[in-house]
């Protein structure tokens, strides 16, 4: 019996087999889709495991491995699986979450591939999570699938890498119109929860989660950076994404066009970025209920949700090696060629930029931002991320510092977005623009002074100053 179409086209499949093999449990592997609403690998394992009468166990692990590990990421995914332990238990399903900690660093999913019948993962297409899912597939001995849950586009369906957005909208038109007019299924089906021994103890989440003191004795066990401090005012988890989306609906959704490029206007966008990335809310939903408001704005948020911020995703997903100069453009890389010579009259450490020591006040406040909230408007992050052209050596330091420090800080880093966002300030997926300039040559400039000038800077820096927390949480 097939999977349903919904579900088959999002299907990355790593194995021959694609039906559980053995006695074993049907395992649901989640890396980067925290929701249990409208989240397309539990539905998949669901369906295999009600269609082939196998148990259902969905396990979550934290690694120390991923890239810029902090207290900050770490703290964001811990209340994710705060919400997710108490869905699934209100859907009689059962949910393990595994620590990577001091004491507590077993290999969980090689044990579990030897013991899985399935194992269906969420597909997230950047490494190492990619290497890591190839691994697991090595290892295993029933069958593996990604489910890509990120997309209203599914990756597999479409995956393709197109050189401008306009060029990903048109091409992806039908496939949109079609998705957009689809309620997700509810896939209520009975399934058996596994129950079996585990290869690790799961955290006993509403004690070790909930109670801030046992999270914190938690965290200081775990090795990842300490100085990238958790965003105390930003909430993570489902219930807290559900609940920003439906107040952006309600109060900020007509205004956005007129707003979103505003940076001093903290309610002109919808700051769903950091929930979308880590999967706490469904963009079918996202998308769905805007297009039902049916305004210009709400056409607007739609084409920056579904083709902006997806034709990334695609591109990502079609490529081998994400990261690197080799991904821009020719013209953009002949362009740096020419103009590595040129003279930079004032470089910064990578340190420097991190502490936001430079001499320039606007892109000092958005460092700020991203230090102490973990967020940057995406208007001031394009002005950001190209005046570091300016101040580094060569087109591949520019590039490894934007990436690495909006990685670290941001709580939507990490992202194919971030990826193509850092690359597109030196020429990926936009065109060349005469006459060259000094450094940035044929690339688009964007100006610091310029755009300060129309930016109510009293206005932003209050809200970058802002406290970042009401009180303190020593850890």
């Amino acid at each position: 019996m097939d999977l349903p179409e919904h579900l088959g086209e999002r299907c990355k499949w790593h194995t021959e087999d694609r039906t559980p093999v053995g006695d074993g449990p049907v395992v649901v592997w989640l890396k980067s889709l925290f929701r249990t609403e409208e989240n397309p690998a539990v539905d998949v394992g669901r369906w295999m495991a009600h269609h082939h009468r196998r148990p259902l166990l969905i396990y979550h692990g934290l690694d120390e491995r991923y890239p810029h590990a902090s207290l900050r990421h770490h703290n964001v995914v811990m209340d994710a699986a705060v919400d997710l332990h108490r869905g699934f238990k209100k859907q009689g399903l059962r949910y393990v979450f595994h620590l990577a900690r001091e004491g507590h660093r077993p290999a969980v999913m090689k044990e579990l591939a030897q013991q899985a019948s399935m194992i269906v993962t969420d597909l997230f297409p950047l490494p190492p999570w990619t290497d890591w899912v190839e691994s697991v597939a090595d290892l295993a001995r029933g069958a593996v699938v990604e489910v890509d849950g990120h997309c209203v586009i599914p990756m597999p369906l479409f995956g393709r890498s197109v050189d401008r957005p306009f060029k990903f909208r048109d091409a992806t038109k039908k496939l949109r119109k079609q998705r957009l007019q689809r309620r997700w299924p509810n896939l209520d089906l009975p399934v058996e929860a596994y129950g079996g021994e585990l290869p690790f103890e799961p955290v006993m989440v509403e004690h070790q989660l909930v109670d801030p003191t046992q999270r914190w004795s938690l965290l200081r066990r775990c090795n990842v950076d300490p100085t990238v401090h958790p965003v105390w005012r930003f909430k993570g988890g489902e219930q807290a994404a559900l609940a920003r989306w439906q107040a952006f609906k309600e109060k900020g959704l007509n205004g956005y066009a007129r707003r979103r490029n505003n940076a001093a206007d903290a309610n002109g966008v919808s700051r769903m970025s950091a929930y979308i990335h880590y999967g706490m809310i469904s963009p079918m939903k996202i998308a769905r209920e805007a297009a039902e408001v049916g305004t210009k704005s709400a056409e607007k948020y739609l084409d920056e949700l579904l083709v902006f911020r997806e034709h990334p995703w695609h591109h990502i997903y079609a490529t081998s090696e994400p990261y690197g100069v080799h991904n821009l453009p020719e013209w953009a890389r002949l362009s740096w060629r020419s103009t590595a010579d040129d003279p930079r009259t004032t470089r910064y450490t990578l340190r420097q930029l991190q502490r936001g020591e430079v001499h320039d006040p606007l892109w000092a406040a958005c460092q700020r931002s991203l230090l102490r909230h973990g967020e940057l408007h995406n208007n001031v992050r394009m002005t950001w991320g190209k005046a570091l052209t300016l101040w580094t050596d060569d087109v591949e330091q520019s590039m490894a510092y934007g990436q690495a420090l909006n990685d670290a800080y941001a709580l939507d880093g990490r992202d194919p977005s971030s990826v193509v966002g850092v690359q597109w300030c030196h020429g990926l997926f936009d065109r060349p623009f005469h006459p060259p300039a000094p450094i940035l040559g044929l690339v688009r400039q964007r100006d610091l002074r310029t755009h300060m000038s129309r930016l109510d800077m009293d206005a932003y820096r209050a809200h970058t100053d802002r406290p970042a927390s009401e009180t303190s949480h020593p850890i």
